[in-house]
């Protein structure tokens, strides 16, 4: 038997996070198993044929709705039989497959071929008891829209307050070019997973964790204008306080706060002052923080 919610939960922010204590705690008032029924796609870019990014990969998702008290996470294919359920349909599956008895979700909720089914708070049907849950945290509607535009603003701090946590991006240490090393600003690339957003363009200041040890740094993302033309946009990552051999470990890079805008120098000199300047600020707030 389970208490159940459906959904992304992509960025597992402030506002999951009220439906997710609502399921936790029916689920121990019921002395059964909390779930969390997510898919392996966003579904709104799914439906609407785009795609806006995410803030999450499943392996993200899954590790956030843990930390919160969710006692099991199921990653189910977002394809067409499960797009085509009917709402009773729906309801059985999750019934059936899941012993669901209790069924949360926001008041957007819907579910069922074309989104026909939507919830009744107190309405018990197909043998299991809706809630609705108001997703609103101090009168702001928290969504994973507003998080990610605030992440294009470069708003990271905004960003982070309604997540609850630092934006992180997670992924393999590639080898670059090694032209931070040669003018003294050694950085280790992360390439994050597909779809991942990469906050605008500019310096934040950010905390690296390799192989179990976690590194004050500072992060570049752009294009790096001064010294290449038309590159894709990526993430270099200069640590404050170490060194180290990454090349092909899973680094995870938490953007705290944003320093200054990418700019375009007139040559590697220009560039070199400004990363100086740079690393002092970075060095500054990160004691601030005793982050060092």
């Amino acid at each position: 038997m389970s208490v159940i919610t459906v959904g992304d939960f992509d960025g597992v922010h402030l506002g999951h996070r009220t439906l997710l204590r609502a399921v936790t705690d029916r689920a121990k008032e019921l002395g059964t198993e909390s779930l969390v029924l997510t898919f392996d796609r966003n579904t709104k870019n799914a439906l609407k044929g785009n795609n806006a990014g995410c803030l999450t990969d499943t392996r993200e998702r899954r590790e956030l709705l843990l930390a919160e008290g969710i006692d099991r996470v199921a990653v189910v294919s977002f394809d067409e039989s499960f797009c085509n359920m009917s709402e009773k349909d729906f309801l059985e599956y999750l019934r059936v497959c899941y012993g669901c008895t209790d069924l949360f979700g926001g008041p957007d909720f819907r579910f069922g071929k074309g989104g026909a089914g939507f919830l009744t708070d107190g309405l018990v049907l197909e043998g299991i008891r809706q809630h609705v849950v108001a997703l609103k945290t101090d009168l702001v509607k928290i969504s994973s829209t507003s998080i990610r535009t605030a992440l294009a603003d470069g708003l990271i701090e905004r960003a982070n307050t309604w997540l609850g946590h630092p934006y992180s991006i997670t992924g393999t240490v590639v080898e670059g070019k090694h032209l931070g090393r040669t003018i003294g600003f050694p950085t280790i690339n992360v390439v994050p997973g597909e779809g991942k957003i990469l906050p605008r363009n500019g310096v934040y200041i950010t905390q690296t964790i390799a192989e179990g040890r976690v590194y004050a740094s500072m992060t570049n993302v752009g294009t790096r204008p001064t010294v290449e033309d038309n590159a894709a946009k990526n993430a270099e990552t200069h640590l404050l306080n170490g060194d180290g051999d990454f090349y092909g470990k899973i680094v995870t890079v938490r953007f705290l706060s944003r320093l200054r805008d990418e700019k375009h120098f007139t040559d590697i000199g220009a560039l070199m002052r400004q990363l100086r300047i740079d690393r002092e600020d970075a060095f500054r707030r990160h004691k601030e923080w005793a982050f060092m």
